[in-house]
C-alpha cells in the first residue's frame, strides 16, 4: 500500500541539513527492516513528508512510530504526532492545517 505521512518538530524552527540526514537515515533503516520502500522524502522548513510503499502485513502506525522513536534518540524535538493518508498526497492547505494544530 502507498502512504503519505508528515512529521514535524515541536520547536517550530528550521530543520538543519544534519537533522535532515539523520531523519532520512533512520527511516531508511526502519524501511529496510520492514521491507518497505521509501519512494520520496520531501523536507519543508519545519516538517518532512514521506511517500512509502508498505507491505500489507505491516501496520503503518508501527512503521511511523518506530521511525519516530529511532529518530528521537538523537532528535528529541521530533514530535510524536503525525499525519498519514493512503488516499492521495496531502495538499498544501491540508498540510498547513495539520502543522498549525500543534
Amino acid at each position: 500500500l502507498r502512504y503519505y505521512f508528515v512529521l514535524h518538530q515541536t520547536q517550530h524552527r528550521v530543520i538543519s541539513d544534519d537533522e535532515r540526514s539523520i531523519i532520512s537515515e533512520k527511516f531508511t533503516g526502519v524501511a529496510r527492516g520492514m521491507n518497505a520502500i521509501i519512494e520520496n522524502t520531501q523536507f519543508g522548513t519545519t516538517h518532512v513528508m514521506f511517500q512509502i510503499l508498505l507491505p500489507f502485513d505491516v501496520a503503518i502506525g508501527k512503521f511511523i512510530e518506530t521511525g519516530i522513536a529511532t529518530c528521537r534518540q538523537q532528535l528529541p524535538f521530533l514530535c510524536e504526532n503525525y499525519f498519514v493518508t493512503n488516499v492521495k498526497k496531502p495538499s498544501n492547505k491540508k498540510l498547513l492545517k495539520f502543522l498549525s494544530e500543534d
